[in-house]
Protein backbone atom coordinates (compact mmCIF):
# COMPACT_ATOMS: atom_id res chain seq x y z
CA UNK A 1 0.00 0.00 0.00
CA UNK A 2 0.78 3.50 -0.66
CA UNK A 3 1.03 4.60 2.95
CA UNK A 4 1.23 8.29 2.06
CA UNK A 5 -1.56 8.43 -0.62
CA UNK A 6 -3.44 6.04 1.78
CA UNK A 7 -4.43 3.90 -1.67
CA UNK A 8 -4.73 0.20 -1.26
CA UNK A 9 -4.34 -2.60 -5.05
CA UNK A 10 -6.53 -5.12 -5.39
CA UNK A 11 -6.51 -7.63 -8.50
CA UNK A 12 -8.66 -10.12 -9.41
CA UNK A 13 -7.47 -12.71 -11.76
CA UNK A 14 -8.76 -15.93 -13.36
CA UNK A 15 -5.49 -17.46 -14.23
CA UNK A 16 -6.94 -20.78 -16.13
CA UNK A 17 -4.80 -23.31 -14.27
CA UNK A 18 -1.59 -21.32 -15.06
CA UNK A 19 -2.29 -22.40 -19.18
CA UNK A 20 -1.68 -19.33 -21.42
CA UNK A 21 -2.67 -18.90 -24.77
CA UNK A 22 0.37 -20.50 -26.29
CA UNK A 23 -1.14 -24.06 -24.27
CA UNK A 24 1.77 -24.24 -21.71
CA UNK A 25 1.34 -24.53 -17.83
CA UNK A 26 3.68 -21.54 -16.56
CA UNK A 27 3.62 -21.06 -12.91
CA UNK A 28 6.58 -18.26 -13.41
CA UNK A 29 4.92 -16.32 -16.15
CA UNK A 30 1.66 -16.07 -13.71
CA UNK A 31 3.56 -15.17 -11.11
CA UNK A 32 5.57 -12.78 -13.07
CA UNK A 33 2.90 -10.53 -13.94
CA UNK A 34 1.26 -10.29 -10.49
CA UNK A 35 4.82 -8.81 -9.29
CA UNK A 36 4.99 -5.81 -11.65
CA UNK A 37 1.42 -5.75 -10.61
CA UNK A 38 2.43 -5.43 -6.54
CA UNK A 39 -1.22 -5.66 -5.36
CA UNK A 40 -1.94 -5.60 -1.73
CA UNK A 41 -4.66 -7.93 -1.89
CA UNK A 42 -5.62 -10.76 -5.09
CA UNK A 43 -8.20 -12.97 -6.07
CA UNK A 44 -7.04 -15.56 -8.32
CA UNK A 45 -9.35 -18.33 -9.67
CA UNK A 46 -8.49 -21.81 -11.33
CA UNK A 47 -5.40 -22.36 -9.54
CA UNK A 48 -4.75 -26.08 -9.48
CA UNK A 49 -2.21 -27.72 -7.91
CA UNK A 50 -3.03 -30.98 -9.13
CA UNK A 51 0.18 -31.07 -11.59
CA UNK A 52 2.79 -29.91 -9.15
CA UNK A 53 4.65 -33.47 -7.85
CA UNK A 54 7.48 -32.72 -10.52
CA UNK A 55 7.94 -29.19 -9.11
CA UNK A 56 7.59 -30.45 -5.28
CA UNK A 57 5.94 -26.69 -4.29
CA UNK A 58 1.98 -26.60 -3.78
CA UNK A 59 0.61 -23.90 -6.99
CA UNK A 60 -1.50 -21.92 -3.90
CA UNK A 61 1.27 -21.20 -2.25
CA UNK A 62 3.94 -20.36 -4.76
CA UNK A 63 1.58 -18.02 -6.12
CA UNK A 64 0.49 -16.50 -2.69
CA UNK A 65 4.35 -16.05 -1.77
CA UNK A 66 4.48 -13.41 -4.71
CA UNK A 67 1.77 -11.31 -2.79
CA UNK A 68 1.66 -11.35 0.69
CA UNK A 69 2.19 -13.71 4.02
CA UNK A 70 -1.49 -14.73 3.88
CA UNK A 71 -3.62 -16.41 1.97
CA UNK A 72 -6.74 -18.34 2.46
CA UNK A 73 -7.94 -20.79 -0.34
CA UNK A 74 -11.59 -22.29 -1.62
CA UNK A 75 -10.77 -25.43 -2.84
CA UNK A 76 -13.67 -27.16 -4.98
CA UNK A 77 -11.97 -29.89 -5.56
CA UNK A 78 -9.64 -31.85 -3.47
CA UNK A 79 -8.11 -35.14 -5.25
CA UNK A 80 -5.29 -37.18 -4.16
CA UNK A 81 -2.74 -35.32 -6.61
CA UNK A 82 -3.88 -31.76 -5.17
CA UNK A 83 -6.44 -29.13 -5.41
CA UNK A 84 -8.20 -26.71 -7.85
CA UNK A 85 -10.43 -24.22 -6.63
CA UNK A 86 -9.23 -20.06 -6.08
CA UNK A 87 -7.64 -18.19 -3.22
CA UNK A 88 -7.44 -14.87 -1.51
CA UNK A 89 -4.20 -13.40 -0.74
CA UNK A 90 -2.80 -10.64 1.39
CA UNK A 91 -0.23 -8.43 2.99
CA UNK A 92 -1.90 -8.26 5.87
CA UNK A 93 -3.64 -11.25 8.56
CA UNK A 94 -6.97 -12.51 7.20
CA UNK A 95 -9.13 -12.75 9.74
CA UNK A 96 -12.33 -13.40 11.31
CA UNK A 97 -12.66 -15.72 7.89
CA UNK A 98 -15.17 -17.78 6.60
CA UNK A 99 -15.71 -19.92 3.54
CA UNK A 100 -19.27 -20.30 2.48
CA UNK A 101 -20.29 -23.01 0.08
CA UNK A 102 -22.72 -21.55 -2.60
CA UNK A 103 -22.67 -25.27 -5.34
CA UNK A 104 -25.50 -25.26 -6.89
CA UNK A 105 -27.50 -28.79 -7.76
CA UNK A 106 -25.43 -30.61 -9.54
CA UNK A 107 -22.75 -27.70 -11.35
CA UNK A 108 -19.39 -27.84 -10.35
CA UNK A 109 -18.98 -26.67 -6.88
CA UNK A 110 -18.58 -22.84 -5.67
CA UNK A 111 -17.09 -20.95 -2.72
CA UNK A 112 -17.05 -17.34 -1.35
CA UNK A 113 -14.48 -16.25 0.53
CA UNK A 114 -15.22 -13.77 3.22
CA UNK A 115 -12.38 -12.02 5.70
CA UNK A 116 -11.37 -8.72 7.31
CA UNK A 117 -8.14 -7.53 6.94
CA UNK A 118 -6.24 -3.76 8.60
CA UNK A 119 -4.42 -2.12 5.91
CA UNK A 120 -2.76 1.14 8.47
CA UNK A 121 -4.68 -0.20 11.38
CA UNK A 122 -7.98 0.37 10.19
CA UNK A 123 -10.69 -2.63 9.57
CA UNK A 124 -11.80 -3.37 6.33
CA UNK A 125 -13.88 -6.74 4.54
CA UNK A 126 -12.46 -8.03 1.20
CA UNK A 127 -14.22 -11.05 0.00
CA UNK A 128 -13.29 -13.65 -3.12
CA UNK A 129 -16.15 -15.20 -5.48
CA UNK A 130 -15.89 -18.02 -8.48
CA UNK A 131 -19.72 -18.11 -9.56
CA UNK A 132 -21.43 -20.85 -11.89
CA UNK A 133 -21.73 -20.77 -15.95
CA UNK A 134 -25.20 -21.62 -15.79
CA UNK A 135 -27.88 -18.35 -15.77
CA UNK A 136 -30.16 -20.28 -12.84
CA UNK A 137 -27.20 -21.30 -10.81
CA UNK A 138 -25.59 -18.31 -11.07
CA UNK A 139 -28.77 -15.98 -10.23
CA UNK A 140 -29.29 -18.39 -6.98
CA UNK A 141 -25.26 -17.54 -6.13
CA UNK A 142 -25.58 -14.14 -6.66
CA UNK A 143 -28.66 -13.69 -4.27
CA UNK A 144 -26.78 -15.83 -1.77
CA UNK A 145 -23.56 -13.48 -1.77
CA UNK A 146 -25.66 -10.68 -1.51
CA UNK A 147 -27.14 -12.07 1.88
CA UNK A 148 -23.63 -12.79 2.97
CA UNK A 149 -22.34 -9.21 2.21
CA UNK A 150 -25.57 -7.69 4.08
CA UNK A 151 -25.28 -9.63 7.00
CA UNK A 152 -21.74 -8.26 7.25
CA UNK A 153 -20.69 -4.99 9.17
CA UNK A 154 -22.21 -2.60 6.93
CA UNK A 155 -20.01 0.39 8.46
CA UNK A 156 -17.04 -1.38 7.31
CA UNK A 157 -15.13 -0.38 3.80
CA UNK A 158 -15.96 -3.52 1.28
CA UNK A 159 -14.01 -4.87 -1.81
CA UNK A 160 -15.70 -7.67 -3.64
CA UNK A 161 -13.51 -9.77 -5.58
CA UNK A 162 -13.93 -12.39 -8.58
CA UNK A 163 -15.09 -14.07 -11.63
CA UNK A 164 -18.47 -13.27 -11.90
CA UNK A 165 -19.62 -14.90 -15.28
CA UNK A 166 -21.70 -12.64 -15.99
CA UNK A 167 -21.29 -11.11 -19.34
CA UNK A 168 -23.60 -8.09 -19.47
CA UNK A 169 -22.31 -5.07 -18.13
CA UNK A 170 -25.88 -4.16 -16.21
CA UNK A 171 -26.89 -7.61 -15.51
CA UNK A 172 -27.65 -9.96 -13.16
CA UNK A 173 -24.93 -8.90 -11.07
CA UNK A 174 -25.72 -5.41 -11.05
CA UNK A 175 -29.35 -5.36 -10.31
CA UNK A 176 -29.01 -7.90 -7.53
CA UNK A 177 -26.12 -6.37 -5.87
CA UNK A 178 -26.26 -2.36 -6.22
CA UNK A 179 -28.17 -2.04 -3.21
CA UNK A 180 -25.73 -3.45 -0.62
CA UNK A 181 -22.22 -2.66 -2.85
CA UNK A 182 -22.45 1.01 -4.51
CA UNK A 183 -19.78 0.91 -7.53
CA UNK A 184 -18.74 -1.91 -9.70
CA UNK A 185 -16.04 -2.15 -12.55
CA UNK A 186 -17.34 -3.18 -16.14
CA UNK A 187 -13.91 -3.40 -18.11
CA UNK A 188 -13.84 -6.30 -20.64
CA UNK A 189 -11.70 -9.10 -19.70
CA UNK A 190 -12.29 -12.26 -21.98
CA UNK A 191 -11.31 -13.30 -23.56
CA UNK A 192 -7.62 -12.17 -23.01
CA UNK A 193 -6.16 -11.46 -26.60
CA UNK A 194 -9.22 -9.48 -27.43
CA UNK A 195 -11.57 -8.62 -24.32
CA UNK A 196 -15.20 -8.49 -25.49
CA UNK A 197 -17.29 -9.73 -22.18
CA UNK A 198 -16.73 -8.19 -18.45
CA UNK A 199 -16.80 -11.81 -16.39
CA UNK A 200 -14.70 -10.21 -14.33
CA UNK A 201 -15.68 -7.96 -11.40
CA UNK A 202 -14.46 -5.72 -8.72
CA UNK A 203 -17.12 -4.03 -6.39
CA UNK A 204 -16.71 -1.34 -3.54
CA UNK A 205 -18.84 0.30 -0.75
CA UNK A 206 -18.64 2.93 -0.21
CA UNK A 207 -18.56 4.87 -3.74
CA UNK A 208 -15.83 6.91 -3.21
CA UNK A 209 -13.61 4.18 -2.01
CA UNK A 210 -12.44 4.23 -6.30
CA UNK A 211 -9.48 5.83 -7.03
CA UNK A 212 -9.28 3.99 -10.43
CA UNK A 213 -9.35 0.86 -11.95
CA UNK A 214 -7.64 -0.85 -15.12
CA UNK A 215 -7.20 -3.87 -16.94
CA UNK A 216 -4.04 -5.59 -17.54
CA UNK A 217 -3.12 -6.25 -21.03
CA UNK A 218 0.75 -7.38 -20.17
CA UNK A 219 -0.61 -11.02 -19.11
CA UNK A 220 -2.65 -11.07 -21.81
CA UNK A 221 -0.33 -14.07 -23.26
CA UNK A 222 -0.22 -15.88 -19.56
CA UNK A 223 -4.92 -16.61 -19.22
CA UNK A 224 -7.75 -17.03 -21.42
CA UNK A 225 -8.81 -13.88 -19.15
CA UNK A 226 -7.00 -10.49 -18.13
CA UNK A 227 -6.06 -9.20 -14.89
CA UNK A 228 -8.56 -6.71 -13.66
CA UNK A 229 -7.05 -4.12 -11.39
CA UNK A 230 -8.13 -1.05 -8.87
CA UNK A 231 -6.72 1.36 -6.48
CA UNK A 232 -9.05 2.32 -3.35
CA UNK A 233 -8.53 5.14 -1.16
CA UNK A 234 -7.93 3.78 1.83
CA UNK A 235 -8.17 6.93 5.36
Amino acid sequence: MNEAGGRLRVVTWNIHGCIGRDGRRDRARIAGHLAALRPDVAALQEVDSRHDQDVGVDTFDYLRGWVGDHGLRAPTLDTASGQYGHMLVSRWPLTDAIVHDVSFGGREPRKIIDARIKPGGAPMRVMAAHLGLNGRERGDQLSQLRAIVDAGDRTLPTVVLGDFNDWRRRGRTHRTLSDVVHGGTDHATFPSVLPLLPLDRILWHPAALLVRSWIVRDGRHASDHLALAADLAIE
